[in-house]
């Protein structure tokens, strides 16, 4: 195999949780007066918190002031981490902790490429922080997707070229961020 590494995105490749963020950005939108759309759920895949919140607040035409949006963000997060406390292994994607070992037996090292700043928490919750050489999240990068950060903040930790490094990602800032690292780019839509 031409790979020496491979980068998993978080949510929606390793777990299941896309119900959780939209529950979380439903019930804080609908706090702060804004009608959520699920239909927008697509738009806001694989991009960070605030980034998010953002296009959220760009879709719906709403206007917040500075304070109001940290708020907005604080309560999002509150809601999210008090949905995501019951995780355990059954939200993990069919197949993924098999794959992970079986990668790690061949000698690939395996990292966590995500810019929630949740990450350890959802991994230590499904029993999965072992599995990893090395978790780049939402608290060790200061971009997040599109940006390549995340993965090429992964890649120096893993003392691994780029080029030698695969990307599974299911959302289209992850690809796009993939690409701008020189990594090839498993999607799974």
């Amino acid at each position: 195999m031409k790979y020496e590494a491979v980068i998993f995105d978080l949510d929606g490749v390793i777990v299941i949780t896309d119900s959780y963020h939209q529950k979380a950005w439903k019930t804080s939108a609908l706090e702060f007066g804004i009608d959520y759309k699920d239909e927008w759920e697509e738009e806001l895949k694989g991009l960070d918190r605030r980034e998010s919140m953002e296009r959220l607040l760009k879709l719906s035409e709403k206007l917040l002031s500075k304070e109001e949006k940290e708020k907005f963000l604080h309560r999002k997060n509150e809601l999210y981490l008090e949905l995501i406390e019951g995780l355990n292994e059954a939200v993990v994607m069919r197949g993924v902790k098999e794959t992970i070992i079986k990668l790690r037996k061949n000698g690939i090292k395996t990292a966590v490429g995500s810019t929630s700043k949740n990450a350890m928490r959802i991994l230590s919750l499904i029993g999965l922080t072992d599995l990893f050489d090395y978790v780049s999240y939402g608290e060790n990068i200061k971009k997040g997707k599109p940006e390549p950060e995340v993965f090429l903040n992964a890649a120096a930790h893993l003392k691994v070229s780029p080029s030698k490094c695969l990307v599974v990602e299911d959302g289209e800032a992850g690809v796009k961020a993939a690409n701008r690292a020189h990594m090839d780019c498993a999607y799974l839509s």
